[in-house]
């Protein structure tokens, strides 16, 4: 049975009511704002006060602050110490990835927080992968945009659990795409409840439209590059099997893809593009996300 569709003004209302995130939400604003300033113009201070202003968000930025996914090998242990040695880039990745690791509910109706996390990592680390490859100019930015681009199941899980599940039962029954089974169900998708909490979180516009449309990058005018290179990397990873989405039979490839389409037309250079060699490196990636969030759920 569908939900009565709700438009986004409502979804709006509903979101910003959200009062079970709301000091996460504060922080990452915050902190997103300050750590896009110069690095020197960065206050060091500021940034070690907000983080410690949360307990769980200091235990689980130390943790991945020594993760192998950021290359410290078990060197930082302390949040001052943290700031000074990962750097400013390396340390927004960590603190995004951390305060939205508290706003996401450990056992979620039919989406354990873990999967959840590990898929979007791993689309994280293969956004900026691919970016490299690629030659996109910011390739840290299509980290970020990778972490956040499914936000919307955070407000899905709090708010509309039971449609959620419906949702993934669906798409597994039918052999869907999920977005397909949320606009049948909810009559709206994580697209869409992903957009309006970032503009509520005052996330950076790029960001917020990536999240709104990386399951149709052709729909994309203004950040068309950045949403291309999630839809990609999502795809990738699903592929790979790190994904919280049913995996059903599905012809999937990626050269038929519209956003190869929109990547080959902007870099010649994709023609000679390795396909399987991408694969294999991310591959690697994606054993250790896996290691890393199952150990810091249980921080």
């Amino acid at each position: 049975m569908k939900s009565d569709k709700l438009t986004f003004d409502e979804l709006r209302q509903k979101i910003s009511r959200l009062d079970k995130i709301p000091s996460v939400a504060s922080i990452l604003r915050t902190l997103l704002k300050e750590l896009d300033r110069p690095p020197d113009q960065v206050k060091l201070d500021k940034v070690v006060e907000l983080i410690s202003s949360e307990e769980s968000m200091v235990a689980k930025c130390l943790h991945l602050a020594n993760s192998p996914l950021f290359g410290q090998a078990g060197r930082v242990s302390g949040i001052r110490a943290a700031v000074l040695l990962l750097g400013v880039v390396r340390l927004r990745d960590v603190l995004v990835s951390s305060c939205l690791m508290n706003a996401m509910p450990k056992f979620a109706n039919g989406m354990p927080a873990t999967v959840f996390w590990e898929h979007s990592l791993a689309c994280a680390l293969s956004s900026r992968h691919l970016a490299k490859q690629i030659g996109f100019p910011d390739a840290d930015k299509a980290y970020l945009a990778g972490l956040l681009h499914d936000i919307g199941q955070i407000v899905n899980v709090i708010y509309f659990p039971e449609e959620l599940q419906r949702s993934l039962a669906f798409s597994g029954e039918r052999g869907v795409p999920i977005e397909v089974a949320e606009r049948e169900i909810m009559g709206f998708t994580h697209c869409e409840t992903g957009w309006v909490l970032a503009q509520e979180w005052s996330l950076p516009p790029d960001v917020q439209d990536v999240i709104l449309h990386h399951h149709q990058p052709e729909r994309e005018l203004d950040h068309a590059d950045l949403t291309a290179i999630v839809n990609l990397a999502d795809k990738l990873c699903f592929i790979g099997g790190i994904t919280y989405a049913p995996v059903y039979a599905m012809q999937l490839d990626i050269l038929d893809e519209p956003a190869w389409s929109i990547l080959l037309e902007r870099y010649p250079q994709m023609q000679t593009f390795d396909l399987a060699r991408l694969g294999f490196e991310l591959e690697s990636h994606f054993g250790e996300v896996r290691e890393v969030v199952a150990s810091l759920f249980r921080v």
